[in-house]
């Protein structure tokens, strides 16, 4: 269980380009499907972790990194089960927010998939860290997705905008 620590994280960094460059020319559908189902795996493979976790915390290496003579180089994910279990419960937030999105959005594209899926990247990962450099690198890459999707227009929702509700009535 411990060669799939990493794959909660790298799961939404391979499938947001993806989606970003599809979003040209995929159907709706694909691309909420491919979303969706990137969360699903992402949640699924944390509750996994937290799992497997409960019986013994640990540590995971990325790329091999090792600790030697007390020194430790490297990135390192400490999977516990309050940490896992978190990451599981920002990735469910995330799928939830990608299905309201189904119903409610008319015109996002694949830039706001791989943008949703890039903020879950960043909130796993903020919560399966191990040491605080890389705690300060997904927060910003959670805070820099978060201000994309603060700044992503709402043209074509589903409902009137406050501004277009105040035109009609005048």
């Amino acid at each position: 269980m411990t060669h799939l620590a990493a794959l909660p994280v790298v799961v939404p960094f391979l499938a947001a380009p993806l989606l970003v460059a599809a979003g040209g020319f995929a159907p709706r559908w694909l691309e909420d499907g491919l979303g969706g189902l990137s969360a699903l795996t992402v949640a699924t493979l944390c509750v996994l972790l937290a799992v497997h976790a409960g019986h013994q915390p640990f540590a995971y290496w990325l790329g091999g990194w090792r600790p030697r003579h007390g020194v430790a180089i490297g990135i390192s994910l400490s999977i516990d089960p309050l940490g896992a279990g978190m990451a599981a419960f920002a990735a469910v937030l995330v799928l939830a927010a990608l299905a309201y999105s189904w119903q409610y959005f008319d015109a996002v594209k694949g830039l706001f998939h791989g943008l949703m899926l890039l903020f879950m990247a960043g909130m796993v990962g903020f919560c399966l860290t191990g040491d605080l450099f890389n705690l300060i690198v997904f927060f910003e890459l959670m805070s820099t997705a978060a201000y994309a999707l603060t700044a992503y227009p709402d043209r074509g929702a589903g409902t009137d905008s406050g501004r277009d509700q105040l035109r009609d009535h005048e």
